[in-house]
C-alpha cells in the first residue's frame, strides 16, 4: 500500500480554510504528526516537515487533518477509536 502521513494545519496562518473528512486534504505543507508504517520504513519520522519527507519518500501521500471553526476535527478519529474498542471487546 502506498505510504501516508497525516500533517496538522499552520496554526500561524491567518487564511485556515475548513476541510472535511471527504474533502480533498493532499498537500505538501506542514508538519508531520502521523506515519504510516510503509512512510516509516523510508525515514519519514514525526515532527518532519512534509517537505523533507517528500524528499525522502518522493510516493509520499501527505494528507491534512480535518480542520473545523480554525481547529483540528478529531471526530472522525475519535469514532474509529470507538469502533476499535468495540470490537476489541467482544
Amino acid at each position: 500500500s502506498s505510504p501516508v502521513a497525516v500533517v496538522q494545519y499552520n496554526t500561524y496562518a491567518d487564511n485556515i480554510e475548513d476541510k472535511c473528512p471527504s474533502d480533498d486534504r493532499a498537500t505538501d505543507s506542514g508538519t508531520i504528526i502521523a506515519v504510516s508504517y510503509e512512510a516509516r520504513s523510508s525515514g519519514v519520522k514525526r515532527n518532519m516537515s512534509a517537505k523533507n519527507a517528500k524528499a525522502l519518500c518522493p510516493q509520499l501521500n501527505v494528507i491534512q487533518v480535518p480542520v473545523t471553526n480554525k481547529k483540528s476535527d478529531i471526530h472522525l478519529y475519535r469514532e474509529a477509536g470507538a469502533e476499535v474498542v468495540t470490537v476489541i471487546s467482544r
